[in-house]
């Protein structure tokens, strides 16, 4: 039913499966096969009887039934195909969960080190009301200074 990029399975070149696995053209019907092959066979001819459901009794079977595997990272354990589906998903279900977890610590973190700078940074409004004063601070004592000054150039002027 599946075929390693139109060809049969090796299973000496596992690696890259995934990438290259697809549903035999026999049985694809956008590829020009038929999907009653299914029911009747993938080698068969003509079809079959509409109600035989043998062969897919048998492939449901072969997918129940438990047998040992050589490969990969459930190598020497004996499981069904759908107790193996379950323990890839639940295996891929728990990497998302590690990796959203952490995710979500990075986020914490990252905002967490954002307002500890905002918490050093420059309130520039409060730095400019400071400047303001400052400036209006010197402008006062420079009309001191004037006016000290006339008074100054007046009382030398009337001692002259």
């Amino acid at each position: 039913m599946f075929t390693d990029a139109g060809a049969y399975v090796d299973a000496a070149n596992e690696v890259g499966l995934a990438s290259r696995i697809s549903v035999n053209a026999v049985v694809d019907p956008d590829r020009g096969g038929e999907s009653w092959r299914l029911r009747d066979g993938l080698g068969a001819t003509v079809r079959g009887p509409v109600g035989n459901a043998e062969l897919l009794q048998s492939f449901a079977s072969a997918l129940s039934s438990k047998r040992s595997y050589a490969s990969g990272g459930f190598a020497g354990q004996i499981a069904a195909a759908s107790d193996l589906a379950s323990l890839v998903t639940e295996k891929f279900g728990s990497q998302r969960l590690g990796a959203e977890q952490k995710l979500t610590f990075a986020a914490v973190r990252a905002t967490e080190a954002e307002q500890f700078l905002m918490a050093d940074g420059v309130d520039t409004d409060r730095e400019l009301q400071r400047l303001m004063l400052i400036e209006q601070a010197y402008a006062a004592n420079a009309r001191v200074l004037q006016t000290v000054d006339d008074m100054m150039n007046a009382l030398m002027g009337a001692l002259r």
